[in-house]
């Protein structure tokens, strides 16, 4: 009698109905304190998946079942976030060379825990609680969360190149790709110079215009020398870094607004997250073609930059020593051009899949145009366009596209979409001539959607050019920088770090081709 008096006052006495109410309330830390009081009360919580799921869903986003990955166990689930929210905790003062390392050994398990977070949110940013937990963890300010940052998003071979001395921990390969791949998640090229680390731009720049990194194994895009797509995550980031770096120095001397996807951390991460603005009283378009289950059809905006040719070539063969194939070239502080363009893709047909590519999904071609934004009536910066999207045997969604400039195909281009089908972070990638001449030219570009419609973009004329338009696409000038089509920049000094440590000032122009 007196047991049982003992059992009721207890949470043990309590209807199992109640105490899932309870528990669901109680911090996912002390879940598993709490599964050490009784045995009793451990019965009751293992493999209790209502109630896990409970827990989870307070904290992050129930992922759809078209996102969820076979095998999902919400117990374990709450077990990792837990992990992770430690991991990624920080005591308010700034970051430390030790604070830096003890974070840096979970890298692994990080990566792969922040990457199945974005591809398993809400696809509508605003209402994700899983990107405003790491919003929170890694946010886009530059003081913030900076030893998480240097910890796990700066751990590179960009980053390692640009250390200022050998405190920054060791970084393996594989170690190397998933801290690249976070940094791309997260969106957000470092604006500062980061604890311990140089400027990183000329360094980003010696990866993207090595033209050794364009060949055959690679497939010339971004991706590892295996001849299968996969995803090389350095190259991925190196992109990122320099178009941000262009970009953001487009707006600062032309004045103009430009909306870039690189502003917002871990926006536009998640599958689906493409989302076109609604206009006041127009009620948003859907898809046009529901059998394309990437949503290509609609206007995309493109950014493309290059170096004046001349430079390309002497950066890459007036060596006469030829550097080991293992050895980067020295950091470069250039002048660049930019390009925007506006692409109006169309659903063209569905195939299967190829031997590499993922079995139980189609390649979807399309086709198009595309042309300048300042220029859009000007016959030679415009061009038709063509390509495919599919799937690869990682899961990535891969894009290729071929400029055709009358009637002929003249650039190619190969990228990954950040974040999967539909994401709305776009497709960062590689530019380059469709003969694959190995002296170049070759580039970064990347592009993202803006509307599901056709003609919904600055300078559009709201229709496609036949494949007989005299047009060409990422046009290359062989200028110096002299010419009526480029407004001359300067940007900011900043310092030019080399591999020994010396920084003499140097001064970035951008051209702006109109």
């Amino acid at each position: 009698m007196e047991e049982t008096e003992k059992r009721r006052s207890s949470l043990e006495g309590i209807p199992h109905e109640l105490l899932h109410s309870i528990f669901s309330q109680v911090h996912p830390e002390d879940i598993a304190a709490l599964a050490g009081t009784s045995r009793s009360l451990y019965t009751f919580l293992e493999k209790n998946s209502l109630l896990f799921k409970d827990i989870y869903t307070t904290y992050l986003d129930e992922p759809s079942e078209s996102v969820k990955p076979d095998g999902w166990d919400w117990e374990e689930e709450v077990h990792d976030y837990v992990r992770l929210k430690r991991y990624l905790s920080e005591a308010g003062a700034p970051s430390t060379f030790t604070e830096t390392r003890q974070k840096s050994v979970n890298l692994e398990f990080v990566a792969n825990a922040v990457t199945s977070l974005c591809r398993t949110a809400n696809p509508d940013y605003t209402s994700s609680l899983s990107t405003k937990f790491l919003t929170d963890a890694i946010p886009r300010s530059s003081t913030q969360g900076m030893s998480n940052k240097e910890a796990f998003l700066y751990r590179s071979t960009t980053y390692m190149r640009a250390a200022k001395h050998n405190k920054i921990p060791e970084t393996t390969f594989a170690q190397r790709q998933l801290s690249a791949k976070l940094h791309c998640y997260h969106g957000v090229p470092a604006e500062i110079e980061p604890l311990g680390f140089k400027y990183v731009y000329p360094y980003a720049v010696s990866m993207v215009y090595d033209l050794r990194n364009y060949n055959d194994f690679t497939m010339w895009g971004p991706f590892l020398d295996d001849g299968k797509a996969s995803v090389d995550w350095e190259k991925m980031e190196a992109v990122m870094l320099v178009l941000g770096h262009n970009l953001k120095l487009f707006q600062l001397h032309t004045s103009q607004h430009f909306d870039t996807i690189w502003e917002t951390p871990w926006w536009g991460t998640a599958p689906g997250s493409f989302k076109q603005k609604v206009k006041s009283g127009i009620p948003p378009v859907m898809p046009s073609h529901p059998e394309d289950p990437y949503n290509i059809s609609g206007t995309w905006m493109r950014v493309v930059c290059f170096l004046d040719f001349r430079e390309l070539f002497a950066y890459n063969f007036e060596d006469d020593t030829p550097l080991p194939a293992s050895q980067p070239r020295h950091p470069l502080s250039t002048t660049e051009a930019i390009r925007l363009l506006v692409m109006e893709l169309e659903f063209d047909r569905i195939e299967g899949p190829g031997e590499d590519d993922k079995q139980d999904m189609p390649v979807v071609w399309f086709k198009g145009s595309s042309r300048s934004v300042h220029t859009p009536h000007d016959p030679h910066a415009n061009a038709n366009i063509r390509g495919c999207v599919r799937v690869t045997h990682e899961g990535e969604v891969r894009w290729t596209s071929w400029s055709v400039y009358s009637g002929q195909e003249r650039w190619k281009s190969e990228g990954i979409q950040v974040g999967g089908i539909g994401s709305g972070r776009g497709v960062l990638g590689h530019w380059f001539d469709k003969d694959l001449d190995e002296q170049g030219p070759a580039g970064p570009t990347a592009f993202w959607k803006t509307s599901n419609t056709i003609g919904d973009a600055p300078g559009s004329t709201g229709h496609n050019h036949d494949d007989s338009d005299d047009s060409d696409d990422e046009s290359y000038h062989e200028g110096d920088g002299d010419g009526d089509e480029e407004d001359n920049a300067e940007a900011p000094n900043y310092s030019q770090p080399d591999d020994q440590g010396d920084t003499p000032p140097y001064t970035t122009t951008i051209w702006i081709l109109t």
